[in-house]
């Protein structure tokens, strides 16, 4: 590849030369006699060294970022080796078609491909490649198509046929690596924690400290230490992956833009925008340089900085940037291609910020079609579509589709086994009833959704704070300020940490916290919270001038 190489071939130089297998195998005498034997005529000899060298190149073409050339010649290879009565070429064809079309993100075809080269690779007794094929079934189910229990029971299999092989360090460690990343999508903090440091410890072992596979568990142990509110360990985790990728592939790789876009988010999640626009823009002009405008990676980018922008209030650069990220996976991919699911939600969330709820209703509905086509009915993105769309149904007076929706996504969260999806669910009919005029009725839903979110994710998990806020609202509308203020006290202390203490973030809490405080009798607390509300930095006039109208009615 390299003797004819362009420049994504020399971009990818050093990735395709540590791709490169080991060749230990080749030196077990019993690991080589138990394989089906090359045909014995010439001329079948020569069809699966051809389909062999396809393989080989459809790989490399992989790791060298050319996916639409690496699937068209693993297709070829496995339409090949189909007319061939040879099983393990068969199987490394069938592999190389299944590891192509799930890097492209076509799940479903990558799934089949790999199940067949399993199957194919067991009968010839080619364990090296059945072990291969169970690993990244594991990724694609896991990760591709949401089956979490059904991934990891994969993961049993592909342990099974990897000790067969002996130790292989490599092999346990990219199998602990997505496990990891399974663990990580379940919210299963402990378990994914244990299984990245797995990893890494194994692929030390294998590649050395400063392997370029070390960076990609830390990419994900970074994002679990973020959902265990361990900020800190989060942003020197990435950072440590920054540094190793630095190190073997330069600054400007474009390799470097994951870590920066996981930077970029957890700068974001901690309300530290300038941090997360300067990430952003980084990594934008790394991929400008090399990816092109045009390419996948820019348009995740355009979507977390359309994110960025709905956060900051500057809701016409977020629907521009939204617009300009599906534009390109639209052209890139299809305009049904799951990747789209974040983009028309995000595009549904920016319209209903600029009060535009008709067209937010129309985006809503496309991010649902498309999930239910490709993601399937338990995938918990398709869970959070209906808790949109139930919100935004409800506020449009629409009550009972908003209910039908909103119980379809505990449904749908529930079949998916996705205990994050269930609270959230469960969180967004608190949420209806609540705003229906029903505190009593949601009150019970928000008291469930907060034990299922401090059972996941701890008591300090910013993530909690807008349910407690909810139910300490609740409480002031059920004439029980009293047992509102706890709630709301939380929920206060939890938005500090996300976006500092002088933030306009805090003036709703505030406000309702000094309505439970007043309810409860403690005027000079109530007095104390709207007097730090108004105070605060970026607060509009017309948020502030309620809380100044009940400090004058309030008595000294």
């Amino acid at each position: 590849m390299l003797s004819r190489a362009g420049d994504a071939e020399i971009e990818n130089a050093v990735l395709l030369a540590r791709a490169l297998p080991s060749i230990t195998p080749c030196a077990d005498r019993a690991w080589l006699q138990e394989r089906v034997r090359p045909p014995t005529d010439a001329m079948t000899r020569g069809r699966v060294a051809a389909i062999t060298e396809q393989v080989a190149t459809s790989t490399a073409q992989l790791r060298a970022g050319k996916i639409p050339e690496a699937i068209a010649t693993a297709d070829r290879a496995v339409e090949a080796a189909r007319a061939i009565e040879h099983l393990p070429t068969r199987a490394r064809a069938e592999l190389a078609a299944g590891q192509a079309r799930a890097k492209m993100g076509e799940t479903k075809r990558a799934e089949q491909h790999l199940q067949d080269a399993a199957q194919l690779a067991q009968r010839s007794h080619d364990d090296l490649t059945a072990a291969e094929a169970w690993i990244e079934l594991v990724k694609v189910i896991g990760h591709g198509n949401a089956r979490y229990d059904e991934a990891l029971r994969y993961a049993g299999f592909a342990d099974a046929t990897a000790a067969r092989l002996g130790d292989s360090a490599e092999l346990r460690a990219r199998l602990a690596y997505y496990r990891c990343a399974i663990f990580d999508l379940q919210a299963k903090v402990e378990d994914a924690t244990r299984a990245c440091d797995e990893a890494i410890a194994l692929f030390t072992q294998a590649r050395g400290a400063n392997a370029l596979e070390i960076a990609d568990v830390l990419v994900v142990a970074s994002r679990v230490a973020y959902k265990g509110a361990k900020l800190d360990v989060a942003e020197k985790t990435i950072a440590r992956a920054l540094e190793i990728r630095e190190r073997a592939l330069g600054k400007d790789h474009p390799a470097i833009m994951e870590a920066l876009f996981a930077q970029g988010q957890f700068a974001l999640g901690a309300g530290r925008l300038e941090d997360a626009l300067a990430a952003f823009e980084r990594a934008m002009q790394i991929g400008r340089a090399s990816t092109g405008e045009d390419s996948l990676p820019m348009a995740a980018l355009y979507s977390q900085v359309a994110a960025l922008h709905h956060r900051h209030g500057d809701q016409e650069k977020a629907l521009a940037s939204i617009d300009r990220s599906t534009q390109i996976r639209e052209r890139v991919t299809s305009p049904d291609h799951a990747d789209l699911v974040f983009n028309f939600s995000m595009r549904g969330r920016i319209l209903e910020a600029l009060k535009r709820d008709a067209d937010a209703a129309v985006a809503y509905e496309r991010a649902r079609t498309i999930a239910e086509k490709t993601l399937g009915d338990k995938h918990p993105s398709l869970s959070a579509i209906l808790q949109d769309l139930g919100r935004l149904h409800g506020r449009m007076g629409k009550t009972a589709e908003a209910r039908v929706e909103l119980d379809r996504a505990i449904v749908v969260a529930k079949a998916g086994e996705e205990p994050l999806s269930i609270a959230a669910a469960t969180s967004a009919l608190a949420e209806f009833l609540h705003a229906g005029g029903k505190p009593a009725e949601a009150i019970p839903y928000y008291v469930q959704a907060l034990a299922t979110y401090e059972g996941l994710l701890g008591p300090d998990h910013p993530q909690l704070g807008p349910t407690l806020q909810n139910l300490g609202l609740a409480y002031i509308d059920t004439k029980a300020p009293r047992e509102a203020i706890a709630p709301l006290a939380r929920s206060l202390a939890l938005e500090e940490t996300v976006s500092g203490p002088r933030s306009a973030m805090l003036l709703p809490i505030l406000d309702g916290l000094g309505d439970a405080q007043l309810g409860a009798g403690d005027r000079a607390a109530a007095r104390a919270s709207w007097e730090r509300a108004i105070a605060l930095e970026g607060a509009e006039p017309a948020d502030v001038a309620p809380l100044v109208a009940k400090l004058k009615r309030l008595p000294n």
